[in-house]
């Protein structure tokens, strides 16, 4: 390897400089001069890539780690870099490989302990995670991102006290880390608490650097929270101020649509909700959220298909009763014997219970699973089927469903 000369390191210096001061194209150009001259000048490769995570160009990111990395094998701070954008590219399983990878290499790298508790709470076994940010918190108490994390990882198990207080600790030790400040205002929120999440959004939106997605989130709860507090209005102008700068916000234009409907704004939630899933196609709650949009205006057909999209959504999750059976299609010739089960209110099942003569007309074996409430309706309207109240259906009958 190569020693670094005067000039290179007042370059990689100078590069820094530039970053720390959010100057980021000077910093990129500053390094670009050294990789000119010598591609494969490894400081100059990371530092490079540093600025892309910024700026959230992970792919371009992970290229040059990559390449660092194989120059410099045994550098566990370049390797723990790459595991980070490995994660913010979506590259789950190999960001915990490389972490893993890193603690071979330094068994004592803390911030690859850390960031190895990160995925392991986000995508992998919440216990885990906790354990680790404990040992890491007794290690550095002073640290306040772990405590932060640490939250985060009791809230997931549900240990909420013990949460709030690990946010606490970790603001008493960075007052104006936005990151913290939110998730504590989250937290409060769910728990109901309004006001005092109302002011710790406020407040976290004030420390954020705007037009980042920090400042968004904070915004966004704040438009959240008044809307509880049925403060319409102001939810409303939070709404538009983060959409006004960030177009294209998806879960401030979901939040945002959301109120439109509820208000009777229904062109204005149609053009929340489509401008959503430009964002993201496949997202489920947009989906569920324009089919209910279609059905209110009797676009039947588009609003039926899309409002499948439910089934994915948290708000139905657990809900459905299907028992992983296959959709019955119009195509089945007839001899399959099939499950029908009521989803909605009492007089919801009551006025699609019409539909069943069409099954019997194709000949089908139905057996239907309903509120209890309406066995003995049903059984009078349709003796030829079988009716169960939920969850009283016999294991041998369910077995034989096609």
């Amino acid at each position: 390897m190569k020693k670094i000369t005067k000039r290179i390191a007042k370059l990689l210096d100078d590069g820094l400089g530039y970053h720390k001061k959010g100057n980021y194209q000077s910093a990129i150009d500053t390094y670009d001069i050294i990789l000119r001259k010598n591609p494969k000048q490894p400081e100059a490769l990371w530092l490079k890539a540093l600025v892309m995570i910024v700026l959230g160009d992970f792919s371009e990111a992970i290229e040059f780690l990559e390449k660092a990395s194989s120059l410099k094998p045994s550098d566990a701070s370049i390797l723990n870099d790459l595991g980070i954008a490995y994660e913010r590219n979506g590259r789950r399983d190999l960001a915990k490989k490389t972490f893993n990878n890193v603690l071979s290499i330094d068994p004592k790298q803390v911030n690859a302990r850390f960031n190895l508790a990160r995925s392991e709470l986000f995508d992998g076994d919440p216990s885990i995670a906790l354990e680790a940010l404990n040992t890491i918190v007794s290690d550095s108490p002073h640290w306040a991102d772990a405590h932060n994390l640490r939250g985060l990882a009791l809230r997931k198990q549900n240990l909420i006290e013990e949460s709030l207080k690990s946010y606490s600790v970790a603001l008493a030790l960075n007052p104006n880390d936005s990151g913290t400040i939110f998730n504590k205002a989250d937290l409060l929120y769910t728990l109901g608490r309004f006001e005092d999440a109302l002011q710790l959004s406020e407040r976290s939106a004030g420390v954020a650097i705007q037009n980042s997605e920090d400042w968004a989130k904070a915004i966004m709860l704040s438009g959240l929270i008044l809307y509880k507090l049925g403060e319409i209005k102001f939810a409303k102008e939070r709404y538009d101020s983060v959409i006004e700068l960030l177009p294209f916000h998806f879960e401030t234009l979901i939040n945002r649509g959301e109120l439109n409907q509820a208000e009777g704004r229904i062109d204005e939630a149609r053009q929340d909700f489509m401008n959503a899933i430009s964002v993201d196609k496949n997202n489920a709650v947009a989906n569920y959220n324009i089919s209910r949009i279609f059905l209110l205006e009797e676009k039947w057909s588009d609003g039926w298909l899309l409002y499948e999209y439910r089934w994915a959504t948290e708000q139905f999750s657990g809900m459905s009763r299907d028992r992983g059976l296959d959709l019955w299609n119009p195509v089945m010739d007839g001899s399959e014997s099939i499950l029908v089960w009521g989803e909605q209110g009492l007089g919801d099942q009551v006025l699609f219970a019409s539909n069943l003569t069409y099954l019997l007309n194709q000949n089908f074996s139905v057996v239907v699973e309903v509120d209890e409430r309406l066995v003995s309706i049903i059984e009078r309207s349709f003796p030829e089927i079988s009716v169960y109240g939920y969850d009283m259906i016999p294991e041998e009958i369910t077995e034989n469903f096609n």
